[in-house]
């Protein structure tokens, strides 16, 4: 039986993906008929379509951590420049559904306790820093992850709105990110650091 629903989970994923990529809003009907699935499966499995757009984020979060993970970055400050190098060519290639996932489980006025922690994604990338001697002992990482978010955040609204596209996203993203680990980074870190600024 979990078999049989990870199987339907993916249908619907992947019918949803498909959808959106190509523009389409579909409602819980057409994703179900597009996955094959009966109408009610959708909801029994996200409960709403915001439960829906909050896993496929986590699943395109997933995706970009394994494209990470088999990168050629070579430590921990590589992948997270590889990080930013991906997702502004994932947000480049499939524009659409990444709008449609922001409009909905970021949109204003909603809970977001279900949209996840936006951290989580980068807390994969950012402790390493610390551990691999780029960030000073005793730097609180969780806080300097979290305010790194909110940059982030900031950037990707601009860019929902088309007000920059994904290449100029990546460049304020990194460039941010960089200035942001100079103020924290060990000695030894710093010339790449300066040396980041100027790519």
């Amino acid at each position: 039986m979990r078999k049989l629903m990870a199987q339907r989970r993916q249908a619907i994923l992947t019918a949803a993906r498909k959808l959106l990529a190509n523009g389409q809003a579909p409602s819980m009907r057409e994703l179900a008929e597009a996955a094959g699935v009966a109408h009610a499966t959708p909801y029994n499995l996200f409960g709403n379509k915001r439960g829906l757009y909050v896993a496929l984020n986590q699943d395109l979060r997933d995706d970009l951590l394994a494209r990470i993970a088999a990168s050629a970055a070579i430590d921990a400050l590589d992948r997270m420049y590889a990080a930013i190098k991906l997702l502004s060519h994932s947000l480049e290639a499939q524009a659409a559904l990444h709008r449609a996932i922001f409009a909905t489980i970021y949109a204003s006025g909603t809970d977001r306790s279900e949209s996840g922690n936006a951290a989580g994604f980068w807390d994969a990338l950012i402790p390493p820093l610390a551990a691999a001697g780029i960030i000073e002992p005793g730097v609180d990482v969780a806080a300097f992850t979290r305010n790194f978010v909110y940059l982030l955040s900031g950037v990707l609204i601009e860019w929902a709105d088309a007000r920059i596209d994904a290449r100029e996203a990546e460049t304020a993203i990194r460039y941010g990110f960089t200035l942001a680990a100079l103020g924290v980074a060990t000695a030894s870190a710093r010339p790449r650091l300066h040396n980041a600024l100027r790519q």
